[in-house]
């Protein structure tokens, strides 16, 4: 797991969807941990929210405005070892 801390929301979000970018082609193995946190996020922020793509690609992000019950998932799971990158400001 990596984190990568950033100063600002906007470049968080900007730095995972280039991650995703880049991920989509590849075939990737998603654990069951990792599709169970989409499944959530999907539910909290909407199927449509970049978080939820993001965590399907194995990348969590973590900025202020996110739901404290996003975040606290978020630093679970890295704190787990079941993300591949986390980025946080």
């Amino acid at each position: 797991s990596t984190l990568v801390f950033t100063t600002t929301k906007p470049l968080v979000e900007s730095i995972a969807n280039y991650l995703i970018s880049i991920s989509t082609n590849y075939i990737l193995a998603i654990s069951p941990e990792m599709q169970k946190i989409a499944n959530e996020f999907a539910e909290l922020l909407g199927s449509e929210h970049y978080l939820v793509k993001a965590v399907s690609h194995g990348v969590a992000s973590h900025h202020g405005e996110l739901p404290v019950a996003a975040k606290r998932r978020i630093e679970s799971a890295a704190l787990s070892n079941v993300t591949r990158c986390e980025l946080t400001n």
